[in-house]
């Protein structure tokens, strides 16, 4: 039985179904994860810490196959032995089974990254709420601003989950590296309202990486077959909760640099700017300020066509661009994570004259951008908000859907507190765009913000659209 700040359940129980988490409809809407440093590249090390011998390869196993075919350097770094997974067993000591954890664990990650290091730590299993010292010293020693951080969940129902995954976290934190946590217990115990849906991304494994975390977890015989007849020697994994881990992906929450910065709040559901929409009527001052009105101005006339036909605005805010947009389109779908913004957004338009059909609905990006093409999508200060991989995310998502340009604006100077700014937006989405065959065809760098229109290399050019050339 496990205990988590409240919650209770029983390793013998059944648990939620398989079959009940694949046929959920929120699947759908979550991304594809992209395996990069926080800087949106190549990550030079990958660090798996974990809890238990097992925890790796039940959560973990693409991500450290992946590690192998890629030529990245990988530590597992296991924090106990897990010689206290069988509590009151007649064959099985607390020593014999640490002795056979052990191996099992060597055997486990030699199936999936055979060059990887493994560092075990010995500390008391069951007791790492009170030994984060000693975690935070070994994983300083191996966690840089490049490495990308992997760590059991911090609400996976079981204590030591939960102190691996905020220690793990902390050490991420100070030296800015990507932190990505594996739920394992959740399956057993959850069902799609415990899920962080807006923040899950997913790992597609191949033939080959499923076939290595087959073998890893035939290794681990002390956990999912009895140690003897006897109740208390029985399997810790019984066949539901290994049916969890015959999934074509691997589901990881995104763990964001810091808990007050705006990626998490837009994560999360939009919080901060939820509360900024509800505190003030026009919390950036866009009707009024001559600097988001030239701005704006300026935007509209590097859109590269007079009819903009099927519009998506991501981050629309109280709609004072959505309602220009609406001016040159055949229709607009205005998203934002806020409800407020949207309600204010809605009001705006529904006194103007002469604008096209604008359906307003919440979503987050990347997690759920909206199905269907669009001719043009416009990021207008929404970059900074998203950690590089969520920015790179959406920035295909864009390109993908966009049949004539993606329009990106966003702020110039230093945007402190937020895990981007905009040189890093733009300079991250030259890159994005060109691997779609898009092209940047007008470019404003000025005192203040930045301005990038990209359409496909294709496109024909405005004037020679209009036989001038």
């Amino acid at each position: 039985m496990s205990e988590h700040e409240g919650l209770v359940f029983d390793h013998d129980e059944p648990g939620t179904p398989e079959d009940a988490w694949c046929v959920l409809d929120a699947w759908k809407d979550v991304a594809e994860l992209r395996p990069t440093s926080t800087r949106g590249d190549r990550p030079d090390r990958l660090v798996v810490a974990v809890a238990h011998p097992d925890d790796e390869t039940l959560a973990v196993s693409g991500l450290i196959t992946w590690a192998a075919r890629a030529g990245i350097d990988c530590h597992v770094v296991v924090a106990t032995d897990g010689e206290a997974s069988h509590p009151g067993s007649p064959t099985h000591t607390p020593e014999a089974l640490r002795a056979r954890r052990q191996r099992e664990l060597t055997e486990a990650v030699g199936h999936l990254n055979p060059g990887a290091v493994v560092d075990r730590l010995g500390l008391p299993d069951g007791e790492l709420s009170t030994m984060s010292d000693p975690l935070a010293e070994a994983l300083v020693d191996v966690v840089g601003p490049d490495t990308l951080v992997v760590s059991t969940w911090r609400n996976d129902g079981h204590p030591d989950h939960e102190a691996v995954a905020v220690v793990a976290s902390e050490i991420a934190r100070s030296v800015g590296a990507r932190h990505l946590e594996a739920p394992i217990w959740l399956w057993h115990w959850g069902d799609d309202h415990d899920v962080p849906w807006g923040s899950v991304v997913r790992l597609e494994l191949d033939e080959g990486q499923r076939e290595c975390r087959e073998r890893a977890l035939a290794a681990y015989s002390s956990q999912h077959e009895p140690l003897s007849p006897h109740p208390a020697d029985a399997p810790v994994l019984g066949p539901e909760m290994l049916a969890h881990f015959t999934r074509t992906f691997e589901t990881y929450v995104e763990h964001e640099p810091a808990p007050d910065r705006g990626a998490r709040a837009v994560g999360e559901g939009g919080g901060l700017f939820e509360r900024l929409h509800r505190e003030k009527p026009d919390p950036w001052a866009l009707a009024e300020s001559w600097y988001e009105r030239r701005k704006r101005s300026m935007a509209m006339a590097a859109l590269p066509t007079a009819r903009l036909g099927r519009v998506l605005e991501v981050g629309c805010s109280v709609g004072v661009l959505t309602e220009q947009l609406a001016r040159r389109a055949d229709e607009v779908l205005a998203i934002d994570v806020s409800t407020a913004a949207l309600t204010r957004a809605a009001d705006r338009l529904a006194g103007s004259p002469d604008v096209a059909p604008v359906r307003f609905e919440r979503r987050r990006v990347p997690a759920s951008w909206p199905d269907g093409d669009f001719d043009t999508v416009v990021l207008s200060e929404v970059g900074y908000f998203l950690t590089a991989p969520q920015w790179l995310e959406t920035l295909e998502r864009a390109c993908a859907t966009a049949r004539d340009s993606v329009l990106l604006v966003h702020w110039r100077h230093r945007a402190e507190g937020w895990p981007l700014d905009g040189e890093a937006a733009h300079r991250l989405a030259v890159d994005v765009a060109r691997d779609r065959g898009f092209e940047v065809v007008t470019s404003v760098v000025d005192e203040d913000f930045l301005l990038d229109l990209f359409r496909p290399a294709s496109a024909a050019g405005i004037a020679e659209s209009e036989g001038k050339t």
